[in-house]
C-alpha cells in the first residue's frame, strides 16, 4: 500500500498564519529529531559553561585580533592572575553580582590599586557583555557592582615604596597559582630586576618559583 505523500496545511492562529506538515516523510522526521537533539545538546553545553571557559573563549575568538598583541597578553595575564583563580570556577549562568563584588572587595582588601581593580572589572564586563549579545546571558551582572574610588593622585608616578608594594603584590599573586607559563616567569623576574626589590618572603619563594 502506497503511503500518503507529505503535505502542508495552513492554520490561522490569532493574527498569525502557521503551517503544519501532515504525514511527514521519514527524512523530515529525522531532520526534526536531529534539530531538537542538537538544541538539547546546546542547552546542556551552556548549562555547564564556566566563567573560565567563556572568558578564555572570548579572549581568543573576539579579543585577540581587536587589540595589539602586547595589550592582549597583558589582559590575559590579568585574567589568569586575578579573575580565573577567584571566580573562574563558577558556572556562567550562576554568576551573581555578589560573587563579582566579593572579588573586587578582596582585591581592595589585599591592597591592589583601585586602577587594577577597575582594569579587571573592564575585562570582566566586556566578556559578560559579549555573552549577553550572544544570548548566553540575559544581562551583564558586572554593571551592578561598585568599584573602589580612584584617588586623585593615581595619575602621578608611583613612589619607590609604592612600586615595591605593587610588584610584591603581583608576584605573590602569581605564586599562588598552580600553573604559570615560562613567559610569565620571565615577566615576573623582569619586574623584580626593574624595581630591584621584593619582600623577603616573596624573594625566598621566587628563587624556587623561577627554577620551576
Amino acid at each position: 500500500m502506497r503511503k500518503s505523500p507529505s503535505a502542508m496545511i495552513q492554520k490561522q492562529v490569532g493574527q498569525n498564519t502557521k503551517w503544519y506538515c501532515v504525514n511527514p516523510s521519514p527524512r523530515r522526521k529525522g531532520r526534526k529529531k536531529s534539530f531538537f537533539e542538537n538544541q538539547k545538546r546546546g542547552l546542556i553545553s551552556r548549562a555547564k559553561l564556566t566563567l573560565e571557559s567563556w572568558i578564555i573563549t572570548w579572549m581568543n575568538l573576539y579579543r585577540k585580533n581587536a587589540i595589539e598583541l602586547t595589550t592582549w597578553e597583558n589582559n590575559l595575564r590579568q585574567i589568569n592572575t586575578h579573575i580565573i583563580p577567584e571566580i573562574g570556577h563558577i558556572l556562567l549562568k550562576d554568576l551573581t553580582t555578589d560573587d563579582v563584588q566579593k572579588f573586587y572587595n578582596k582585591m581592595t582588601k589585599e591592597k591592589f590599586a583601585p586602577a587594577t581593580v577597575k582594569k579587571n572589572h573592564q575585562l570582566l564586563s566586556m566578556c559578560l557583555s559579549k555573552a549577553v549579545k550572544k544570548r548566553i546571558l540575559n544581562w551583564n551582572i558586572a554593571k551592578a557592582t561598585e568599584l573602589p574610588k580612584l584617588e586623585d593622585d593615581e595619575a602621578r608616578a608611583m613612589t619607590e615604596e609604592e612600586m615595591k608594594t605593587a610588584v610584591a603584590n603581583e608576584i605573590n599573586s602569581l605564586l599562588k597559582r598552580k600553573k604559570v607559563s615560562s613567559k610569565e616567569r620571565i615577566l615576573a623576574l623582569e619586574m623584580l630586576i626593574v624595581t630591584r626589590y621584593c619582600t623577603r618572603n616573596c624573594t625566598q619563594h621566587f628563587s624556587i618559583y623561577v627554577k620551576g
